[in-house]
């Protein structure tokens, strides 16, 4: 089991630039090790600080489920890390807020939820926003609520590899839940008119985006260069030709159990009408296979759609990617 010996010096740069500002972001290439460098500051915070009580962690629904209470158990000096998952049902959900636990993890999807249910009564002295990005949008629903507990949060710490892809105002909300708007101003539009120009418009209609005006990206990178630590791969890692990152997928309750029962049987009749059946080991082999993969083939060369989860674990790659290039080959 690793220990915290052998984080990189990089890492360790960033689990203290992380403790050191209450309000902090990493930018890190993905493979840089935002989980483990966050995971080790937050341990630190809790157990030698005693600066945090409880922990939020907010995610993609496959990354709150299968990686951030994972990757604590690779880890000696975080394997102690007690995890809820606000996950499932309602019910489940509301079962998992009662846990006694140092980290809760949940979905961004179900942020509006959690502090509807939570009223005032907010526990969470660090919130931890997994791929801060996805709320680059001030009229999302989910910013719209995690602003309004904002200032019930004494840390704040923000993870993406890119913040803004597309332009430097999808920044502004981003940073707006970091600081509260202390650096790039507590409006949307005053942001953008200090540091864009307005769109051209015809009969009022908008034809072009915001330009950023001259010289005034470095502006924007110096206000927020304090708390922002951004890190690139190609400047840390000595990369080989290929690096290969094993990304598990889990299947939900019933479909597993539909699979177990399948591999036991060497029959699946989940499909109204239709049967599939395996006559030897290694055509169970090929259907299990299939079935893995999200479909299975029927003997008339039609096949029936069992699941979608590789498909959902490629769209949050996707859009952790942020517009950066990906080829998919399958």
């Amino acid at each position: 089991m690793l220990n915290e010996s052998n984080l990189h010096p990089y890492q360790r740069h960033a689990v203290d630039h992380l403790i050191q500002y209450p309000e902090a972001c990493l930018f890190l290439s993905c493979g840089l090790g935002k989980t483990i460098s966050t995971l080790t500051a937050i341990n630190q915070l809790i157990y030698n600080l005693c600066e945090v009580e409880k922990v939020l962690i907010i995610a993609p629904l496959r990354v709150a489920r299968d990686v951030w209470a994972a990757e604590a158990a690779n880890w000696q000096h975080t394997t102690h890390l007690r995890f809820s998952l606000i996950l499932g049902t309602e019910k489940q959900r509301k079962e998992a807020l009662k846990v006694k636990a140092d980290c809760y993890v949940i979905n961004r999807e179900l942020v509006p939820w959690l502090i509807a249910i939570l009223g005032g009564a907010w526990p969470f002295d660090l919130v931890v926003a997994d791929e801060l990005s996805s709320f680059k949008s001030q009229k999302a629903v989910r910013f719209k609520a995690l602003r309004r507990v904002r200032p019930l949060v004494s840390r704040f710490i923000g993870l993406t590899a890119t913040p803004c892809s597309n332009s430097m105002i999808d920044l502004w909300s981003q940073m707006y839940l970091v600081d509260k708007g202390l650096r790039l101003g507590k409006t949307k539009t005053g942001f953008q008119e200090a540091f864009f120009k307005a769109p051209y418009r015809v009969n009022g209609i908008p034809v072009s985006d915001y330009e950023i005006k001259a010289g005034c990206a470095d502006q924007i990178t110096e206000k927020i260069k304090d708390i922002c630590l951004s890190m690139s791969a190609k400047d840390y890692l000595d990369l080989p030709e290929r690096v290969d990152i094993v990304t598990d997928v889990k299947l939900s309750p019933p479909i597993m159990q539909a699979y177990l029962d399948f591999e036991k049987t060497c029959v699946l009749s989940m499909f109204e009408g239709k049967e599939v059946s395996a006559v030897s080991a290694v055509a169970l082999r090929g259907k299990l296979l299939q079935f893995a993969n999200g479909a299975v083939y029927h003997e008339d060369h039609s096949f029936s759609e069992v699941h979608n989860e590789k498909m959902d674990a490629l769209a949050e790659m996707v859009e952790a990617g942020n517009g950066n290039p990906m080829l998919v080959a399958y």
